[in-house]
């Protein structure tokens, strides 16, 4: 039986091949359309909710290495709230996607990415707690703060463009605006963490910040393509959209790796500290 450190360097190895597998076969899929068109939407579309699936399911287990009363459980579980969001979110665009080809612009997909943000800010706001503890009134008046400007600002961007579409364009303006708030929140913990494992699950959400505003670019300029027809601006997109997901994926795997083999990987079967 192999030690506890081959362990876990065995299933770094297998994560990193499978990432890279994954996205390999996304981008030749994408790009070259192999098989007829359903079966290259199916398994695009079934690469993307697979691996958002995989980071819910993740986190899922990360949620159990902790005991109801302790403090992390409360955190990643918001943080698995979201991500099991999201990947409705995911199944839901791709019903669209396969099923009518040109996703709408505002559909039930939008409203689990918008509750994966309540969910998230409530992760993150429960990892600043356990970092700042003796300032929890101060962090929830924060998070109070940033969803009332967020709003309001995406309010007044609307009502000055004169938006007819309020839904449509509502979240088109408060994505960016979520996503600059989460990649400031998640820059303070990668640097407080000191860009450790621990800082990995938080460092990933760069990576989304990055695909949505390419998304919203392409979207915006009318040069997206829903059909995915291979050209290079959807590979663009969409591949920075696999690969934020992957990003995550293997955050949130390096943190269960670490959770259930310790810092210096000595045990594979005793709890994290405080279970």
């Amino acid at each position: 039986m192999p030690d506890n450190l081959s362990k876990k360097h065995f299933l770094t190895l297998t994560g990193g091949i499978l990432a890279a597998l994954n996205l390999s076969v996304y981008a030749l899929v994408y790009q070259y359309e192999p098989f007829n068109p359903l079966i290259n939407r199916l398994i695009l579309n079934g690469l993307t909710v697979a691996t958002a699936g995989f980071a819910a399911i993740v986190l899922t287990l990360i949620v159990d290495c902790f005991q109801p009363e302790e403090p992390p459980r409360r955190m990643w579980g918001a943080f698995s709230g979201a991500m099991w969001c999201w990947t409705i979110g995911e199944v839901i665009w791709a019903w669209y996607n396969l099923t009518v080809l040109e996703v709408p612009d505002f559909s039930g997909a939008d409203i689990f990415w918008f509750i994966g943000y309540v969910f998230l800010t409530a992760s993150i706001l429960n990892q600043f707690k356990l970092i700042y503890f003796g300032q929890m009134s101060a962090l929830y008046s924060a998070a109070t703060v940033i969803w009332t400007f967020s709003i309001m600002l995406t309010t007044m961007i609307l009502a000055i463009t004169g938006s007819t579409d309020i839904l449509i364009d509502f979240m088109g303006v408060f994505y960016p605006i979520a996503d600059f708030f989460v990649a400031a929140t998640a820059l303070i913990l990668v640097i407080t963490f000191r860009r450790g494992t621990l800082a990995y699950p938080w460092l990933s959400l760069f990576a989304f910040v990055v695909a949505d505003s390419l998304y919203i670019w392409a979207t915006s300029s009318d040069i997206y393509n829903y059909e995915m027809s291979g050209s290079i601006t959807n590979l663009m997109v969409d591949g920075a959209y696999q690969l934020a997901y992957i990003i995550l994926s293997w955050g949130v795997f390096q943190q269960l790796l670490l959770l259930k083999f310790g810092a210096n990987f000595q045990s594979t079967d005793a709890p994290p500290p405080g279970k």
